[in-house]
């Protein structure tokens, strides 16, 4: 899950017109300051992401509206002995997908594929694990286009602040799997991580 920010519980309110909306949509506050940030043209994805977050923490569901609206897309990996990988993964190109990353979404469904996260420029940001069911690895990849880094992230047992992992330096991408992912298939830092059809590199 991207970024640092965190899912509050939403007290629900009546429905309402959100503005410049020509229709009316059930909200809440939450909900509101989501679409507030980023903007009316994710309303569809965001208001539903936001909703989503007013249901119980332990609940996992097999979907989620932002993996549904997540491409499908093949990354490619080339080891440090010379050997190649291509693998399919949801790729999370826009704010509200990579706001949302693997919460909520159920072990399952997490088992089936990595999520990439693209950010199109060299960033520092930090990922958390509230409200995501399965421990996870991340692959931080650096703008020379390999991995720099491949963390575990554990899932969070207490309803408190829990832990951000940031990578070492700025990133282009990052890759986020189930644990063991990468290890399983002898991926590690120097493997070159590249989503097909977007050029490695500054």
């Amino acid at each position: 899950m991207w970024g640092t920010h965190r899912h509050h519980r939403c007290k629900t309110q009546p429905v309402a017109v959100l503005p410049a909306l020509a229709f009316a949509l059930p909200t809440s506050q939450c909900a509101t300051d989501r679409v507030r940030r980023f903007g009316f043209a994710a309303v569809p994805v965001v208001l539903a992401l936001a909703l989503q977050a007013c249901a119980p923490a332990q609940e996992c569901l097999p979907e989620t509206p932002a993996l549904r609206h997540m491409d499908e897309e093949p990354v490619s990996f080339t080891l440090p002995d010379g050997r190649h990988r291509q693998v399919q993964a949801w790729i999370a190109d826009e704010p509200a997908e990579r706001q949302a990353g693997f919460q909520y979404l159920c072990p399952q469904t997490i088992t089936e594929r990595p999520m990439w996260f693209e950010f199109g420029r060299p960033v520092r940001v930090g990922f958390h694990m509230h409200n995501v069911h399965a421990a996870l690895d991340i692959a931080f990849i650096g703008v020379d286009g390999r991995i720099a880094e491949i963390r575990r992230m554990d899932t969070e047992t207490t309803g408190g602040p829990g832990r951000t992992y940031f990578p070492a330096g700025a990133i282009r991408a990052a890759l986020e799997a189930e644990a063991g992912w990468f290890a399983a298939r002898g991926i590690t830092p120097g493997t070159g991580a590249q989503r097909m059809g977007v050029r490695a590199g500054p």
